[in-house]
């Protein structure tokens, strides 16, 4: 809600009452006339709930939703492809307040598998183009992100170039919308998760073959750091992919060690 002063209209972030910052809406004769954008903590919660909406992509099509929450499949996508622009489809997000309030998103994109350009460009959202904001790369995973003032809800699909490889080996890409900005910064090892932070891995290497040693969630532990969502494909390499999230209240700490190589980013909430 915007509050105009001296003609030039202000938008109310925060109400206090009595001291208390804890306001989360006004009703005004039964009218509800302002409500509080969500928390990081509160996003975290909703990507876990609706990561079948908030992602797009899988194995064979990018428009997909991901479906189950831990899968591996012998498979291949964009083999002998240095270069493709995707189009991440099917956008139909639909969230009670808070989740749809936040006047900015967060379009992340990820590469995992062969990204021997270790790049990921000319990010879009509704078919126009988005400006990087911030990104991690390496050969074997990429993360990249930007922001948009298009509404949650009426986000319908997104868009980014890839660089893969032109050898018989595969890259996997997925699109995931935050309310919200967010930022992205490289940890290695360990890392202290606060309220509503999500990590990300994406990596390569190993055998021709299902390892359940590496899917993501067996190599990283830590008490309430909680997986959205695990893949782990496999053509001549493996192609893994793992994103978690702090939906608790309370900073948790991740451990991890990787048996392959890749990369592992925290997202984490920058304002609304």
């Amino acid at each position: 809600m915007n509050i105009n002063f001296n003609g030039s209209a202000t938008d109310i972030t925060e109400v206090s009452f009595n001291g208390s910052t804890d306001v989360t809406a006004i009703d005004l004769n039964g009218t509800v006339v302002w409500q509080k954008y969500p928390s990081a903590q509160a996003i975290a919660a909703g990507l876990y709930t609706s990561f079948n909406t908030w992602i797009r992509g899988d194995a064979g099509s990018v428009s997909a939703a991901p479906g189950g929450r831990s899968e591996y499949s012998n498979t291949t996508d964009f083999r002998y492809t240095a270069t493709h622009t995707q189009t991440f489809s099917g956008y139909n997000i639909s969230e009670s307040a808070p989740l749809d309030l936040s006047p900015n998103q967060t379009a992340v994109f990820i590469q995992y598998g062969s990204d021997s350009g270790a790049d990921i460009n000319t990010l879009k959202v509704n078919g126009s183009g988005i400006t990087e904001t911030d990104s991690v790369n390496s050969t074997q995973g990429s993360v990249a992100v930007g922001h948009t003032s298009v509404a949650l809800e009426s986000i319908t699909n997104t868009g980014a170039t890839f660089v893969g490889s032109t050898g018989n080996t595969s890259d996997f890409v997925h699109s995931m919308v935050l309310p919200g900005k967010w930022d992205v910064t490289s940890v290695t090892s360990a890392a202290t998760l606060i309220p509503g932070d999500i990590l990300i891995f994406a990596g390569q290497g190993g055998g021709d073959s299902y390892d359940a040693n590496t899917m993501p969630n067996a190599w990283l532990s830590g008490t309430n750091v909680t997986l959205v969502f695990e893949r782990q494909r496999w053509w001549y390499e493996r192609a893994v992919c793992g994103i978690w999230c702090n939906k608790t209240a309370s900073n948790v700490t991740a451990s991890f060690s990787a048996p392959i190589t890749g990369i592992m980013v925290r997202l984490r909430h920058i304002g609304v």
